[in-house]
This record gives structure tokens, sequence and C-alpha cells, in this order.
């Protein structure tokens, strides 16, 4: 059966806060995983290169920056392409 505009209009209504419950969660996540590996990343720098001395390269805090941003990364679309399933699905059915 062809769905009628009023229905759509329905459904996006009915699903609008979930959508944005889901908007919210992911970029709350974005930002947590971008703390704690910020958090890290400077307790590693403090522990190692300070506390103990320890010679480390340019190259290799870029490096970890790198990998933080990464996760930071993979967590955003992630999120945001599991909240495209599931808005897909909800569609579907």
């Amino acid at each position: 059966m062809p769905s009628t505009r009023d229905a759509d209009l329905r459904w996006l209504l009915g699903e609008l806060p979930w959508i944005l419950l889901g908007v919210v969660l992911v970029l709350s996540a974005t930002w947590f995983v971008g703390a704690v590996t910020g958090l890290l990343i400077d307790i590693f720098e403090a522990v190692f290169i300070r506390g103990l001395g320890l010679p480390l390269s340019y190259e290799f805090m870029g490096w970890l920056y790198d990998l933080a941003g990464l996760a930071t990364a993979v967590v955003r679309w992630g999120g945001l392409f599991a909240l495209g399933a599931y808005v897909v699905r909800r569609a579907s059915v």
C-alpha cells in the first residue's frame, strides 16, 4: 500500500524524538571518546615523558593524537551509520 503524505509526516513526527535522541547520544559518545583519549594521552605524556624522562619523538606523539582522532571518528561515523540504519529499518516496516 503506498503511503500518503500525511502518513509520512505522522511517521516522521512520531520518530523524531528517537532520531534526536540518537543524534544527542552520538554527539555525547564522540565527546566522551575524545575526552578520554585526550586524558589518556596527557597521562601518558606526564608519566613517560616528564616523569621518567624518556625521549619520545614528536612523530610518535603525533601518531598517538592521530590514533585518538581515528577513535573519535570511528565512534562518530559508526553512530551516525547506526542511526541511519535505524531510520531506514523503521521506515521500511
